[in-house]
C-alpha cells in the first residue's frame, strides 16, 4: 500500500534548552507517527499556528513576559529557520492568523489582553498594531483571555475570558490593524470559557468551559447584531463525579459529529450533530494516556491525533463512519509534555 505522509508539529512545555517543539511524520494509510526533528530555543511553545499557504510556522512562548516568534519551514532539509519574535504584553496561550495570512492574533491569558501584529511577506512579525486588555486591578476576578479566533469567511473576531465567562466579538479594520469590539456576551457563572469550534456550514459556534466540562453552543447572524446561547451539555458520563477539566474540541469535516476533551477524566468525549447545530451526547472514549491537553483531526478527517499533557505521549484514535473511535495499537508516539498538535 503506498504510503500517505502528511507533515506535523507538536508544541510541548519546557526549557529554552529542551527540545520543544518537534516535527512529525503522520501515515494516514495505518495511523503511524514518526519523527523527523526536534528544535529547542524557545520555552513553552504550548500553541503553535502554521500558514499552510507560504510556509510559516508561529508559536508563542507561555512565559510571564510571552512572546510570538515567526518560522521559515524548510521542507526540503526538514529545518525550522528562526525570522522574529515580539513581546505579546502578556503571558500568552493562543495564536491564530487573520483571513490573509498578514496579521497575527494573540490572546494573553496573564495580564488579560489580545494583541495585533502585522506580519510582511517573509513571514517577519513586524510591529504591535492593537492591544486591547481586560484586566482591571479592583475586579474581585481576573481577566484571562484564552483564545481568538477568526469567525470563517469574515473580517469577525471572537475571543474567550476564561476568567471573567464572556465572549468578545470585534470586527477587524486591516487598513487600521485594530480590532473594534461590537459584542459582549456574558456565559453562566464559573465556565470558564476556553477555546472555540465553528461548524462548517451553519452560523453556530461551540465553546468548550474549562471549570464546568460542558459544551455551549452559540447561534449568531452574520453582522452579529443577534448572538444567543442554544444549548449547554455535559462532557461526562452522568455517573462520574470526580474532577475533570474540559480542553479542545474539534468538529469533523463533515459537521456530524464533535469531538471534545477532557482532563481527569481522560477522554474524548463524542457527540452527533443535528440539524438544527444542537448537540446529542454519544459516548467518551478514554484515552491511552492522561490529561489530553490538545488534538487534531487528519487532513483526510480518518484520524484523530491526541495530545497527553501529563503522560508524555501522542495517541492516535481511527474515526469510525459512526462517529466512533478505536485506538490504533502501534499509534502511541512518548513526547515529553505535548500540549499542541497542528498539521502543515
Amino acid at each position: 500500500m503506498k504510503k500517505l505522509r502528511h507533515d506535523l508539529f507538536v508544541g510541548c512545555y519546557g526549557s529554552p534548552q529542551d527540545s520543544t517543539i518537534h516535527w512529525l511524520e503522520f501515515d494516514e494509510t495505518d495511523g503511524r507517527l514518526y519523527e523527523v526533528a526536534t528544535f529547542s530555543g524557545i520555552e513553552n511553545p504550548s500553541f503553535l499556528t502554521i500558514d499552510r499557504n507560504n510556509g510559516f510556522l508561529y508559536a508563542i512562548s507561555e512565559v510571564e513576559h510571552g512572546q510570538v516568534i515567526s518560522f521559515k519551514i524548510d521542507f526540503a532539509d526538514k529545518e525550522l529557520q528562526e525570522i522574529s519574535r515580539l513581546p505579546t504584553k502578556g503571558s500568552p496561550c493562543y495564536v491564530e492568523l487573520g483571513k490573509a495570512n498578514d496579521f497575527l492574533f494573540t490572546a494573553n491569558y496573564g495580564g488579560g489582553s489580545v494583541i495585533v501584529h502585522k506580519l510582511n511577506q517573509s513571514g517577519m512579525i513586524v510591529e504591535e498594531m492593537d492591544i486591547i486588555s481586560y484586566q482591571e486591578p479592583n475586579l474581585h476576578r481576573l481577566s484571562n483571555l484564552h483564545t481568538i479566533r477568526n469567525i470563517p469567511g469574515t473580517d469577525y473576531f471572537v475571543a474567550t475570558d476564561l476568567g471573567l465567562d464572556k465572549l468578545y466579538f470585534y470586527q477587524f479594520g486591516k487598513e487600521s490593524g485594530a480590532l473594534r469590539q461590537i459584542q459582549e456576551l456574558s456565559l453562566p457563572k464559573g465556565t470558564g470559557p476556553r477555546h472555540l469550534a465553528f461548524h462548517p456550514y451553519l452560523k453556530k459556534i461551540y465553546v468548550v468551559t474549562e471549570f464546568q466540562s460542558t459544551i455551549l453552543a452559540i447561534s449568531y447572524d452574520h453582522p452579529l447584531s443577534t448572538i444567543r446561547i442554544d444549548q449547554e451539555i455535559s462532557m461526562l458520563p452522568k455517573d462520574y463525579h470526580g474532577k475533570s477539566y474540559g480542553a479542545e474540541l474539534q468538529l469533523a469535516q463533515s459537521g456530524h459529529y464533535l469531538y471534545a476533551s477532557n482532563r481527569g477524566h481522560h477522554s474524548i468525549a463524542i457527540f452527533h450533530v443535528n440539524q438544527d447545530g444542537c448537540l446529542q451526547f454519544l459516548s467518551c472514549t478514554q484515552t491511552i494516556g492522561e490529561w489530553p491537553r490538545h488534538f487534531t483531526i487528519s487532513p483526510q478527517g480518518k484520524f484523530l491525533i491526541l495530545a497527553n499533557e501529563h503522560s508524555n505521549s501522542l495517541h492516535v484514535m481511527n474515526i469510525q463512519s459512526s462517529g466512533k473511535l478505536q485506538s490504533i495499537n502501534e499509534g502511541v508516539l512518548s513526547i515529553n509534555r505535548p500540549v499542541c498538535v497542528c498539521f502543515a
